[in-house]
């Protein structure tokens, strides 16, 4: 990126701590009346004073108290502008598309620094010090504080360079309620050198490094003449794209991403194999013995096989186009890009409510059920009971979709998916129920 973080931002920055924001969760706990914000919160609406030198300590309580449920806010409306990006997909509004999938990527990232003392607030930025307080993050030295799209960015990088960055992403995603670093752990016990959030993210797809070219992308189809720039999707390619994508976010009970997770560990113990020096040539091998070391929980869904790329070798397509490279972004990239970015932050946000005791089945249904029927997704009847229900709808749409391709003439057309799919559009581009069933299970 053209700017960076000042010495003095870097050390502010280093100095956030999560335990406040923690302790700012636990309020929702069996609040009445329900809300996010407890009443009589002095900025009801997250509007704040424009300038910091306006914020007073009677304003630290509640500003934080607005960073921490921005937390899981941020990462439900990601899933929701990934939902929008699909929908900009199936039209074949490509550039909608990329739009979309670049604030899908913004909130994932304002999510994660929000849950670890970090608020990104528009005009100006602060962290969250041991002691509650805020600090402003901004170098005096600027004219003008970073803005947001800038410092959330260099934050999170800032953040995923850090010496627990990475320990605390591996111990917020599981499998089989077993965290990733535990595995670690298991498979190389006693070793230290773990692969760091900056590398993980890396491997598992999403680099920092591409968020301006992202940028970028986003900006032309934001603010250029689309027929200037025309990118292609026939309904064939957007349809085989988005039943990949769903394949690997069909819920699982008590695990809503086993299907992807599986994929990320093994990129996970591929990068710490790599980070403790191992040779490429021992990698199987290492595995192999390694493997034993795992708990049964892990090994009846992760297989021997599979963990060292004799079965299932490749890649799914959403890890393969994250990692794509093209130049400008293709619609497609940048939304896969943006869905590994909000499983992160979704983990990290279920982590931060667990900790803070929330039971976010309960303590959340304020906002969950007018949520859903909001979005169509029940009615006053209340949501259908375990979540990952949802699932059959999403299932039923894609199965639609790929009926009418199959039955119909060649080639599939949008017009023949919006016409004869009954239950095509808009159910298979609702992300949103990402959200509901990994949140609130």
């Amino acid at each position: 990126m053209a700017v960076s973080l000042s010495p003095r931002e870097r050390q502010v920055l280093g100095r956030a701590d999560r335990a406040p924001v923690v302790t700012a969760l636990a309020s929702l706990k069996g609040r009445t009346p329900s809300s996010w914000l407890s009443a009589g919160h002095p900025f009801p609406q997250g509007t704040l004073p424009r300038k910091w030198r306006n914020i007073r300590p009677r304003h630290h309580g509640p500003i934080l108290e607005l960073i921490a449920i921005s937390g899981p806010n941020h990462c439900v409306d990601g899933w929701g502008f990934l939902a929008r990006a699909f929908a900009g997909l199936i039209a074949g509004d490509m550039h909608a598309a990329r739009h979309f999938a670049y604030y899908a990527e913004l909130r994932a990232a304002l999510s994660i620094l929000s849950c670890v003392g970090i608020g990104v607030l528009d005009r100006w930025n602060c962290i969250v010090n041991a002691a509650a307080g805020l600090e402003s993050a901004d170098d005096p030295a600027r004219s003008n504080p970073l803005g947001t799209h800038a410092m959330a960015w260099l934050a999170l990088e800032e953040w995923a360079s850090s010496p627990n960055s990475g320990g605390f992403i591996g111990q917020s995603i599981t499998l089989r309620k077993v965290a990733f670093d535990d595995c670690l752990n298991a498979m190389w016990p006693g070793n230290a050198g773990r692969p760091i959030a900056q590398e993980l993210i890396l491997n598992w797809g999403f680099d920092l490094s591409r968020v301006l070219d992202d940028r970028h992308a986003r900006n032309a189809s934001s603010y250029t003449a689309q027929a200037l720039n025309p990118i292609s999707s026939s309904a064939d390619e957007t349809l085989d794209f988005l039943i990949e994508f769903w394949s690997q976010f069909e819920p699982d009970a008590g695990d809503p991403f086993m299907q992807l997770d599986r994929y990320l560990f093994r990129l996970m113990v591929e990068a710490q194999f790599k980070n403790i020096g191992g040779r490429p040539s021992q990698l199987v091998p290492d595995i192999e013995k390694r493997y034993e070391q795992l708990e049964p929980s892990i090994q009846s869904v992760v297989k021997k096989d599979f963990l060292t790329r004799n079965a299932a070798g490749d890649d799914p397509s959403l890890i393969k186009k994250a990692r794509s490279f093209s130049t400008p972004s293709h619609p497609t990239e940048m939304i896969s890009r943006a869905a590994l970015l909000l499983r992160s932050a979704t983990a990290i946000v279920t982590r931060t409510l667990f900790d803070a005791g929330i039971n976010t089945s309960a303590d959340l249904r304020f906002w969950s059920e007018a949520y859903g029927e909001n979005l169509g997704f029940w009615n006053a009847a209340g949501p259908p009971s375990p979540m990952n229900e949802l699932w059959a709808d999403v299932r039923q749409a894609m199965e639609d979709a790929a009926n009418v391709r199959s039955s119909g003439p060649s080639p599939f057309s949008r017009l023949d998916w919006a016409s004869s799919a009954v239950n095509g559009l808009p159910r298979i581009s609702e992300t949103e129920r990402i959200a509901l069933w990994s949140l609130c299970a």
